[in-house]
């Protein structure tokens, strides 16, 4: 024996509650007709309320966690079956070059629809990637020119090289240096280091 808790003031939900309760399958069929492709949409006309409403009933209760996570296995179910949809129709479509590109995008919308109810399916259709191989080229060469254009320094030349500088060279770099904001303050106004 089962003991409910009535909602006072919510008639409607308890009328709905009992309705499913009492219907054959209970709730249990609800969940069935979901994995096999119905969406909770579709569940909720079949007793008059609105997908909002019917996660409203959901959720009710001592069962709702136990209604939620139900829910979200037959979600799990649903993209499995939606998957097979999706194989069948490729290939079983004709040969022909309408019908293949229309079981094309009847199989993707059905991948489309495996991937919203399963993290399993979302993760293998991944996002497809572009590259443009003229754009990479570019940038590449825009890099390689900016670093051309800074002095170098002792970390990037290999270690066999020793970097000997007379005097003026040393403060004409540090000059250099100086005008740099990241290292700003090495010399003085009057050109030797400070």
């Amino acid at each position: 024996m089962r003991v409910r808790v009535l909602m006072a003031g919510r008639p409607k939900l308890n009328e709905t509650i009992d309705r499913i309760e009492t219907s054959p399958g209970g709730w249990e069929s609800i969940f069935d007709a979901i994995a096999d492709g119905a969406s909770v949409r579709d569940v909720a006309r079949s007793y008059g309320i609105s997908a909002s409403f019917f996660y409203d009933v959901l959720r009710h209760g001592e069962q709702g966690a136990e209604h939620m996570r139900k829910l979200a296995l037959a979600r799990e179910y649903r993209a499995e079956t939606r998957a097979d949809e999706a194989l069948h129709i490729v290939d079983n479509a004709r040969e022909t070059p309408a019908a293949v590109n229309k079981a094309a995008q009847r199989a993707k919308i059905r991948q489309w629809l495996a991937s919203v109810d399963s993290e399993r399916y979302r993760r293998a259709s991944g996002v497809p990637l572009e590259l443009n191989v003229n754009v990479l080229h570019l940038d590449a060469l825009k890099r390689r020119a900016e670093a051309a254009s800074l002095p170098p320094t002792r970390d990037a030349l290999p270690a066999e090289y020793e970097v000997v500088l007379d005097e003026n060279e040393h403060v004409e770099r540090l000059g250099d240096y100086a005008a740099r904001p990241d290292v700003g303050g090495l010399i003085s106004d009057g050109g030797t280091p400070s």
